[in-house]
């Protein structure tokens, strides 16, 4: 496996499967899988217990669905908790993300310049 900073470990030559990742994970570390995987995930209970890993998943519903939490989101005032950089700041926004400094979720605006 090689690691490439921002894109996680992957075998040498070609994207890494879910597998690869779970194999990649330290201890307690935990793999989120959202939708369908292309590929079975399987995994040894030995490589699972001992290091405390998880495997978590979501499925995204349909836009029905997201439609009705969106609307119970916005009648009772739930908002997400974002930081917003304006598109000149992309390098600090990236770097602000690349230290772990990101609180929630770092967006950069590309409608602002400054």
């Amino acid at each position: 496996m090689e690691c490439t900073p921002g894109q996680g470990p992957r075998p040498p030559g070609r994207a890494g499967s879910p597998n690869d990742y779970f194999a990649a994970l330290r201890p307690r570390g935990r793999l989120c899988v959202v939708g369908l995987p292309t590929e079975p995930i399987t995994v040894s209970p030995l490589s699972v217990i001992p290091a405390e890993k998880a495997l978590v998943s979501a499925v995204v519903g349909p836009p029905a669905v997201t439609r009705r939490l969106l609307d119970f989101a916005a009648l009772h005032g739930i908002h997400p908790e974002v930081e917003v950089f304006p598109s000149a700041r992309i390098d600090e926004a990236i770097d602000h993300v690349r230290k772990g400094r990101a609180r929630y979720r770092a967006v950069v605006d590309l409608r602002t310049s400054g």
